[in-house]
């Protein structure tokens, strides 16, 4: 009787995990699109100043006012996102032609950063497993449906982090506000999403986590000078956190951390694996800086970067662009190929970079967006 009832137990388990997955499977399978008719081309225009009128507008109709600094980009694999101080949040699908996005994101407008939550395979069995080991039985039907709906709010989407702390979603060119973090120490720092652990946020209240895509949030760290995150899927080595002012730290899915030993005490920007075993990341001053796991942190040798102020870097495989602030954009194809910089950029600080679409792109503080072939440095003003 014992040995049939444990068949039956078995048996309910697999049914519900096979009802779990086929219901997940049917949300990715919604959201996450496949191959599709292009839209049809519609001739758009860059927007250009307007001088506002006396009477109250819209968030469609107000007129942008331009600030030529870039905030952030996001290259995901069918656009570009480029946010500028009260212009808000533009959008680009050939590199040629941007479209505001401000429907609904009202004043400021000032979104620090931008991340793409596009979940997969891994988010749904990270999230099963989650699910069993914390019921250390069969889950409880209820249960395990609330913890599907709440996976279900993670479809694919653009979440935007706020200088006042709100954390924006964009739903069909909508802009909506689904969270609100700590605005004080100056807002949102950073958003980085890992779709096997979930949803991290830099503020200056330091580091939080959410596993529904941004709807809740819960407190890691308290570190006032948090700035980057890296997710890694091991719990025990969860996060690699940046600070400028306390150097870099790893910290377990608890919040317990640990400072590198080695690291500079001013780092911007992260740039790595989902396993966090190498890690480049740029300084305050101290330029960039390579470090692998179980391993001092090592200055990379370039005598253009060693004292550079490091605002982003980006990593395409072997290649690395790297916004070295008033040194430029610096880049190289490999770890043994030499490095070299933009040519024709403004004599600013570059404050961003972004592949997309075989171009380089490079957002600067001053005089707007650059952009180059990813096999050239001669770059051109691009918006």
């Amino acid at each position: 009787m014992a040995q049939e009832n444990s068949g039956m137990k078995t048996l309910w388990f697999m049914l519900l995990g096979g009802l779990a997955v086929g219901l997940l499977l049917g949300i990715i399978i919604i959201y996450i699109p496949g191959e599709k008719p292009p839209d049809p081309i519609m001739p758009k225009q860059i927007i250009q100043p307007e001088q506002p009128e006396a009477k109250t507008k819209t968030a469609e109709e107000e007129p942008i006012t331009f600030s030529q600094k870039v905030l952030t980009l996001l290259a995901t694999s069918d656009a570009l996102y480029l946010s500028r101080p009260d212009a808000g949040i533009f959008r680009t699908t050939n590199g040629q032609d941007w479209e505001p996005l401000r429907l609904g994101m009202e004043k400021p407008r000032d979104a620090l950063t931008l991340v793409e939550v596009r979940p997969t395979q891994e988010t749904l069995a990270a999230k099963l497993i989650e699910i069993s080991q914390a019921s250390g039985q069969t889950p409880d039907p209820e249960e395990l449906k609330a913890a599907l709906m709440e996976l279900a709010k993670q479809k694919p989407g653009i979440l935007a982090g706020m200088r006042d702390g709100r954390v924006m979603r964009l739903d069909e060119d909508q802009w909506k506000e689904i969270s609100r973090l700590p605005a004080d120490g100056g807002g949102v720092y950073a958003l980085r999403y890992e779709p096997a652990v979930g949803l991290a946020a830099c503020t200056g209240r330091g580091l939080h986590f959410s596993d529904n895509g941004g709807y809740t949030w819960t407190s890691v760290t308290t570190n006032s000078t948090t700035r980057d995150v890296l997710l890694g899927l091991d719990p025990n080595h969860r996060y690699l956190v940046a600070h400028l002012g306390a150097g870099l730290s790893a910290c377990n899915a608890e919040g317990k951390c640990e400072k590198i030993a080695g690291s500079p005490d001013r780092i911007r920007c992260l740039a790595g694996d989902k396993a966090l075993v190498k890690t480049f990341f740029g300084s305050d001053g101290d330029g960039l800086w390579l470090y692998k796991r179980g391993s001092k942190p090592e200055q990379i040798a370039a005598s253009t970067l060693d004292t550079a102020d490091i605002h982003a870097v980006a990593r395409i495989g072997p290649r690395l662009f790297v916004a070295a602030g008033p040194s430029g954009l610096w880049m190289r194809k490999s770890e043994s190929s030499g490095w070299y910089p933009g040519r024709n950029l403004p004599p600013d600080s570059i404050t961003s970079v972004a592949v997309f679409k075989g171009n380089v792109y490079a957002g600067s503080l001053r005089y707007g967006l650059f952009s180059a072939p990813l096999d050239s440095a001669e770059f051109r003003h691009a918006f």
